[in-house]
């Protein structure tokens, strides 16, 4: 989690870290993923693995191949703001991954955010996401 830290005379900054080009690969893996392009997504897979020096993946369909991507970027994306937080929500697999680690106190409402009381004011169409 100190990867990006850089000493400052007595005290440590960090970089700001935006777009870097093995996240751009993964979400490239990921969309061609989605659009059936297994070959594709496997090449973009193994081009940040081999980068890394590891091995090309042994995914050969798109279960196995999602299942990699999604550990992929668990550990090219560790602790980078918030990546693993959107994935899970985006994937639609929160409540089996944090549920049990969070575990009595997780509930599925616990993927959403507030809606801002000015926005429900504002249209009275809008109702409060449950768990607010």
């Amino acid at each position: 989690p100190v990867k990006y830290k850089v000493a400052l005379g007595n005290s440590l900054g960090e970089y700001q870290m935006v777009f870097r080009i093995a996240e751009q690969y993964l979400i490239r893996a990921e969309a061609r993923l989605q659009l059936n392009n297994l070959t594709g997504a496997l090449d973009d897979l193994n081009t940040i693995r081999n980068r890394a020096g590891l091995p090309n993946s042994n995914a050969t369909d798109a279960g196995s191949l999602r299942i990699a991507l999604e550990k992929e970027r668990r550990a090219e994306l560790f602790t980078e703001w918030g990546c693993r937080w959107f994935d899970l929500k985006r994937w639609g697999r929160s409540t089996a991954v944090l549920g049990p680690a969070k575990a009595p106190n997780w509930q599925d409402t616990d993927t959403l955010y507030p809606i801002p009381r000015i926005e429900i004011s504002n249209n009275p169409n809008l109702t409060q996401n449950p768990g607010y």
